[in-house]
């Protein structure tokens, strides 16, 4: 009960010592990590924020328990951590600005639809087509990503989609067959495109290079990625990294429009920071949270001082008819902690242990010392005291014979 109290205690004191300077404070770091969050998912460099965890994680796991070696190798890591976070991650530091500098460009904007009905219903007819044949096809419908970073090779174009032209592109005759197209804003902007490849990622033994590269263009951006396999002729649609298998190539429809629904910022008109300010609800609290945690691990916690004390012991309400002989400690040694503007006002006066002897029988007895014998200030918690047991030897007090003074009492 006493653990749940001072647990208690510490959250009533934490939010009675937070001021508007904090608030501030608190307010400026989770907008950082806010943008912070929203750079690790537009760029899906999840790595990064793996790896920023890592280290700071073992500085400060160094810093507690006094690792020296540990420290030594790893402190100069945040010494220049800026430096080294912009050139590890320039490719995806720059792939963030382009496409915030691309939405910032337009005060407004409109709602973006990357395919429309008929152009994906050119894709169904393709697929129609190409599947039964086993001729092999990869086809990419952009999102709202840049994925231009992860191109190579290829002919760029800004030809309109027609099943047609997508027949003849996949031909196993056209040199570019091998390839992916890329189609965005209703146009295919690109032919025999080539694509990452995913990595360490476990796929069937019949799904080759096209799959592999159906998901790596899906781990690093939020398109999607249409293919037929060249073997069996299978339909796959790959999407956030993952994979699945189409039976009807009609259900392309249902599944192109929901990804151009998830993909559209808001409906009719919106601001880059219309996105910002009015969506990604899970990552705003997720900062604020991280920010308070952070606050008070770093700023609230590095405040606290511990300090001891000996605080002699008073024994109370003991009976004139007896009296204490001896006993094995006089003293209580207790360790307080508490902030430190908080012990500069402070008394040790303010400190002290009792023992309750109203219902003491003579002899030796041993006594067990409890946190409710010791008074403290609530605004500091007892963070041990010592000893937790003592002896005390009782013994009745004999007047002489004719002596009042007792009465007197």
């Amino acid at each position: 009960m006493s653990a749940i109290t001072n647990v208690f205690l510490t959250v009533i004191e934490v939010f009675a010592s937070i001021t508007i300077g904090n608030i501030f404070d608190i307010a400026i770091v989770s907008v950082l990590i806010y943008f912070a969050f929203i750079f690790i998912k537009q760029t899906r460099s999840y790595f990064i924020f793996t790896s920023i965890v890592l280290v700071f994680g073992i500085v400060y796991i160094s810093r507690q328990f006094d690792l020296g070696l540990t420290r030594q190798v790893f402190e100069p890591f945040l010494t220049f951590f800026l430096l080294i976070f912009v050139i590890v991650f320039q490719r995806e530091i720059r792939r963030f600005f382009k496409w915030f500098s691309s939405r910032s460009s337009r005060l407004r904007m409109q709602k973006k639809i990357s395919i429309s009905t008929e152009v994906t219903e050119h894709i169904v007819r393709a697929i129609n087509y190409l599947a039964p044949r086993n001729i092999g096809a990869l086809i990419v419908v952009a999102g709202d990503h840049p994925i231009e970073f992860a191109l190579r090779g290829g002919l760029k174009t800004e030809s309109n989609v027609s099943a047609k032209l997508l027949a003849n592109v996949f031909n196993k005759n056209n040199p570019s067959h091998d390839g992916a197209v890329i189609i965005r804003d209703n146009k295919i902007q690109h032919i025999g495109a080539h694509l990452p490849l995913a990595e360490n990622h476990h796929i069937g033994i019949r799904m080759g290079t096209r799959h592999r590269a159906a998901l790596g263009i899906t781990e690093e951006s939020d398109a999607m990625a249409i293919v037929v396999s060249e073997e069996s002729g299978a339909i796959s649609v790959a999407f956030e990294g993952s994979l699945r298998t189409i039976v009807d190539p009609n259900d392309l429809l249902n599944i192109v429009g929901e990804h151009n629904k998830e993909k559209a910022i808001g409906g009719g008109s919106r601001s880059i920071w219309h996105y910002l300010i009015f969506r990604n609800w899970f990552e705003k609290i997720s900062a604020i949270g991280l920010a308070v945690f952070l606050w008070f691990v770093l700023v609230f916690q590095a405040n606290i001082v511990i300090r001891e004390f000996a605080i002699p012991i008073d024994f109370r309400g003991l009976s004139p008819e007896i009296a204490l002989e001896s006993t094995s400690e006089n003293k209580v040694t207790t360790t307080i902690s508490g902030r430190n503007a908080d012990f500069e006002n402070f008394d040790d006066k303010d400190l002290s242990a009792f023992i309750d002897l109203s219902e003491i029988e003579t002899g030796v007895q041993t006594l067990t010392i409890t946190e409710e014998n010791i008074n403290y200030p609530g605004y500091f918690t007892l963070s041990n005291y010592g000893p937790d047991k003592l002896e005390i030897e009782i013994r009745e007090v004999i007047f002489p014979e004719g002596d009042d003074s007792i009465k007197e009492i």
